[in-house]
């Protein structure tokens, strides 16, 4: 059985679409306010002039007067008068008053009179949807406003807040008017409200009096009678409060049902639900005639001359399947209930209280009974010995969990429902899925829902037949994301140097966050980069992990990849030149050779005697330019070490003899045949003085 869509949501959806034309109309083009006044300073003293001045999104407003005008409305705008008492338009006695042939109309302000007398004139006549007719009076029209589907659509209009009085025969009609709001209406006419194959309506708060019919719903060959609600509605009328035939799920609840020949009238219908009434002062409270698998509840029906009467048709077809439980049925003068026009067809009408603890009075299955009497072919025991308290059953969702679910994973739900007596079955659906559940657990768990954002939805079936309006949660399910390690490099890898990660994700969303891990080192990196590096990593063996992350917060499982951590071998250095012991002079080439096991050179270098160590030419094979010249003589030390960018290696050194020869010998510093120089410039000196001294004496 599928489940079944509460009113209230219904409701909600509906009022909420009023609003919605409202704000459309508010917001279409350059939208502007023509006004319109029977005296001088408007734009215009005619309605219709406006109208068809107008554009789409406009609105009219109407000033105080009378405006003897037939209006048709045929484009989208909002037509505002100044208030039913002071604004006016009067038909003239001839056809409909406001003709609407277009959608999302906005009357309001209005008195809308005397509109002509034949059967087709109206006050409104309505042959479009999703129009908002409020807070207008209507009077003098044969009908106040009537909607039209036939050959057309006529559906999601909205009648709120009006007044209707003094009208020739109904307040308001309609065939074919699905899917309508009648909201806070007060209708004071020979009939209330006549539809004709019209489903899905909301009458909800109407005040419907001294009418021959407060309200009449019946189908025709046109179209069904389907789902409708009348709801918290005060009906005080001469002959038939709700009237209805050829309906099915008709909803008729929490309605004050007073002084009429009959309160409820139903013909040929079928499942309806008639809860929470107030039926009273009525010659016959609810009369049903060939009518199968309806629902009698929670009602008070007293001081009726008959409170229920059940009959066959008249061509014998009986009513069958009827549940008449919890009902407070009493003070009624003849019947509580009289099914004689049903014989051979029992009515299940236990539970009820009937005025008295014991019971309803029949002659024969208890003639001790005090309550109200009820006839053969009703079974009414057991009673209730005090005044019913049925209250409809309530659905309650503890949890759905978890809330987002891995595809494939288990989901538990758990619900509860509260009910008079008990709650035989709990029914589960999902907005994606369908029905998931219907069974009498209040949990279940499965593992199958489709990817997506999924509304669950429950509600619950009491004892007596009765829904309980659904209840509603949000969760998600979600295909759990794959992460992926392409590729790490180099491995092996030596300590500090610089590794290179690098992964892939894979989901029907986003990939959020990428985690990596290690056995030894822990942590790695979690961020939204595909790649990243690090040099980090201690020596040994690794097992990397990857997992990502999903824009839903879903996590993938864990991958791995092993990855060695090599630990640095120290580089070696050796001197090939000059040897061990060398006495050296002049300019000198130091040459040598460095290696590194597991890597490369980086640098070598060379200190002479101790003394800040110097850049080399070359690595592998290296060589330093040494000029002994700007050394002393004697004996130094040459040292030299290699670096492979992690680790220096043991320095290796040689010791030589720096001899270079010091001019005049010795080793005072001057250079050798020095002596004899200075006896040669001797020498030329005395010779030039003795040549002096001759030319003197001459």
């Amino acid at each position: 059985m599928a489940v079944q869509r509460s009113w209230s949501m219904q409701f909600v959806f509906m009022v909420g679409s009023f609003f919605l034309s409202l704000l459309l109309l508010t917001i279409v083009g350059s939208a502007r306010t023509i006004r319109v006044d029977d005296d001088e300073g408007a734009d215009y003293s005619n309605i219709q002039e406006a109208i068809d001045a107008a554009e789409v999104g406009d609105t009219i407003r109407v000033y105080d007067g009378t405006y003897y005008e037939n209006i048709v409305m045929n484009k989208t705008v909002s037509l505002i008068g100044n208030g039913s008492t002071t604004t006016t338009i009067d038909g003239g006695g001839n056809g409909d008053v406001i003709q609407i042939t277009a959608n999302w109309m906005n009357i309001s302000g209005f008195n809308i009179t005397n509109a002509g007398t034949g059967a087709g004139d109206y006050g409104i006549w309505i042959i479009s949807s999703n129009n908002s007719i409020f807070d207008n009076s209507f009077s003098f029209n044969r009908d106040g406003i009537h909607l039209n589907g036939y050959g057309g659509q006529c559906n999601f209009n909205r009648l709120i807040n009006n007044c209707f009085f003094k009208n020739g025969k109904n307040s308001i009609s309609g065939s074919i008017a699905n899917h309508t709001i009648f909201q806070n209406n007060l209708c004071d006419d020979p009939i209330g409200m006549t539809f004709d194959a019209s489903s899905y309506m909301i009458i909800i708060n109407n005040i419907i009096e001294n009418n021959n019919y407060g309200i009449k719903i019946f189908g025709s060959s046109a179209g069904t009678c389907n789902s409708n609600l009348i709801e918290n509605n005060s009906i005080s009328s001469k002959h038939i409060g709700i009237s209805f035939w050829e309906a099915t799920n008709i909803t008729i609840s929490n309605n004050s049902i007073t002084t009429c020949t009959t309160g409820i009238s139903g013909y040929l219908y079928f499942s309806a639900k008639i809860c929470g009434n107030f039926i009273m002062n009525n010659s016959e409270g609810i009369k049903i005639q060939i009518a199968k698998y309806n629902l009698i509840v929670n009602n008070t029906i007293f001081q009726n001359t008959v409170g229920i009467i059940i009959q066959k048709w008249w061509t014998g077809d009986p009513s069958t399947d009827n549940t008449i439980y919890h009902n407070n049925i009493y003070n009624n003068t003849e019947y509580g209930i009289n099914a004689t026009d049903n014989a051979g067809y029992e009515t299940d009408a236990t539970n009820n209280w009937w005025g008295d603890p014991s019971g309803p009075y029949h002659p024969s299955d208890n003639p001790d009974g005090k309550g109200d009497n009820v006839t053969d072919f009703v079974l009414f025991d057991p009673w209730i010995s005090s005044p019913s308290d049925y209250f409809a059953p309530e659905a309650i969702i503890d949890s759905v969990t978890p809330g987002l679910a891995l595809e494939g994973e288990e989901i538990h739900f758990l619900g509860q429902g509260k009910a008079y007596n008990s709650i035989t079955r709990y029914i589960w659906s999902s907005s994606i899925n369908g029905e998931l559940y219907n069974g009498s657990s209040p949990s279940f768990s499965l593992s199958y829902l489709s990817n997506g954002s999924h509304t669950i939805f429950l509600t619950v079936l009491d004892d007596f037949g009765v829904y309980s309006d659904e209840v509603s949660v949000a969760i998600t399910a979600n295909g759990r994301p794959v992460g992926e390690i392409t590729v790490i490099s180099p491995n092996p890898v030596k300590k500090n140097q610089i590794i290179s990660f690098t992964a892939e994700g894979r989901d029907d969303g986003s990939i959020e966050r990428y985690v990596w891990r290690s056995d030894l080192d822990g942590p790695l990196y979690n961020g939204s980069n595909t790649v990243f590096t690090l040099s980090s990593l201690s020596v040994g063996n690794h097992t990397i992990y990857l997992k990502v992350l999903d824009d839903l917060d879903a996590w993938s499982h864990e991958v791995n990849i092993s990855l060695t951590v090599l630990p640095n071998k120290i580089p070696v250095i050796s001197i090939t030149s000059p040897g061990e012991g060398n006495t050296v002079k002049g300019t000198v080439t130091v040459e040598g050779m460095a290696s590194d096991e597991d890597g490369t050179i980086e640098k070598v270098e060379i200190s002479i005697d101790g003394v800040t160590w110097l850049p080399t030419s070359g690595t592998e094979s290296w060589s330093y330019v040494l000029k002994t010249e700007e050394l002393e003589n004697g004996k130094i030390t040459i040292k030299t070490r290699s670096h492979d960018g992690e680790n220096y290696s043991e320095e290796k050194s040689i010791t030589v003899t720096v001899e270079n020869i010091k001019e005049g010998g010795g080793d005072d510093g001057f250079l050798p045949g020095f002596g004899i120089l200075n006896l040669l410039v001797v020498f030329v000196i005395c010779a030039v003085l003795r040549s002096w001294k001759k030319q003197t004496k001459q």
